[in-house]
């Protein structure tokens, strides 16, 4: 079976970039300038493809829940405890 990667538009281009600059047809402060972050997340953003090549670059928080999420029994609730409340 094939594997495929879903990336957003912001990771795609972002591999593009590290792409060229691992072929050396751009320099690690030029892929910089352009991300709007540091040389050195740059060089962590190149092991990562080299390690693990485009899914490197897909976020790790993908497909799992909010740290910010509320309880469940809080949502379960919450309707009633609103319904109640303007009556």
């Amino acid at each position: 079976m094939d594997n495929y990667i879903t990336m957003s538009q912001p990771e795609l281009d972002r591999y593009t970039l590290i792409s060229k600059l691992i072929a050396k047809r751009m320099t690690q402060r030029e892929v910089a300038a352009l991300l709007g972050i540091t040389d050195r997340q740059i060089r962590r953003l190149v092991t990562a493809v080299h390690q693990h090549g485009a899914a490197g670059l897909v976020s790790k928080k993908r497909g799992k829940p909010s740290n910010n999420r509320l309880p469940e029994p809080f949502k379960a609730t919450a309707p009633a405890m609103l319904h109640t409340s303007v009556h």
